[in-house]
């Protein structure tokens, strides 16, 4: 949805508009911490995903030879040090309960930092991997698996909560016991592995299809700025949803306000409404 804004950022500034939300991003994690501002943490949900997204225009356009690609592992790795070992920043880099200080909700900069060290990463991976897909059989199981990626990104922890549960309340736990690292704990590691993959592949089958290109011919298709509305609505109400849950004081129990917004930004999102 950001495309048309971010592509004329790129336009502009080029190199520099990385570097100008990177900036922005470190200004509103020393003004959150530093002056214990806390809400301003919200704002790099823009300045974090956008200033890695950015990138993105550079790594089709640039010449990239391994000295960027030591450079971005080696800013990542600096920046991971500092921000956990001097700063005492969360070492988990997903959300964990009990903790004071969330990474991703909102993104501080330590997810810039990973970033930085995974861009670097795949850029040295680049060549052998190129190379290697030239291969017909694992450049089709790439395919393959790239047609339904956000189907198993979105429904993974699904099937790790259903097998997991299971294993809760009917087996009693079997397999959750052993002590993480031991050797018992990675052997267990690939059987986990297989049966999440297995509760998985129902769901990817099911909605693999909201994946395939819009059918939906060009004069039905939302604007830009509709579609951002749409998008910036759906999102409220997922983060209302994250914060305060489904449930609420109101009819059926039901935080009504939250579906509502999502339901109705997934509609202007995908549907024109508006004329430009």
């Amino acid at each position: 949805m950001a495309v048309p804004v971010t592509a004329a950022f790129w336009d502009k500034y080029g190199i520099g508009s990385v570097l100008i939300l990177v900036a922005g991003a470190i200004s509103v994690d020393i003004i959150a911490f530093g002056f214990d501002q806390q809400w301003l943490r919200w704002v790099n949900y823009a300045f974090v995903w956008l200033a890695v997204h950015q990138l993105g225009y550079w790594w089709r356009t640039a010449a990239r030879p391994a000295v960027w690609a030591l450079g971005f592992v080696l800013i990542g790795v600096a920046w991971l040090y500092a921000l956990i070992a001097q700063l005492v920043f969360p070492v988990a880099m997903v959300s964990v309960p009990g903790e004071e200080i969330s990474n991703t909700r909102p993104p501080t900069t330590a997810m810039l930092a990973v970033g930085s060290l995974q861009i670097g990463v795949i850029l040295l991976a680049t060549g052998p991997v190129s190379r290697w897909l030239m291969n017909v059989r694992p450049w089709s199981v790439v395919i393959l698996l790239n047609q339904m990626i956000m189907s198993i990104y979105l429904w993974h922890m699904t099937a790790l909560i259903i097998v997991v549960g299971i294993s809760v309340q009917m087996l009693g736990g079997f397999g959750l016991t052993e002590a993480p690292g031991s050797g018992a704990w990675w052997a267990a590691r690939p059987i986990w592995i297989l049966l999440f993959t297995l509760l998985l592949m129902p769901y990817d089958l099911l909605f693999i299809s909201f994946e395939l290109p819009s059918r939906t011919a060009t004069e039905k298709r939302p604007s830009a700025m509709q579609a951002s509305l749409g998008a910036f609505m759906a999102c409220a109400g997922l983060v209302m949803m994250a914060l305060n849950g489904l449930g609420a004081d109101a009819l059926l129990g039901i935080n009504w306000l939250a579906v509502g917004l999502m339901l109705i930004g997934i509609y202007l999102a995908t549907r024109k409404v508006l004329q430009s």
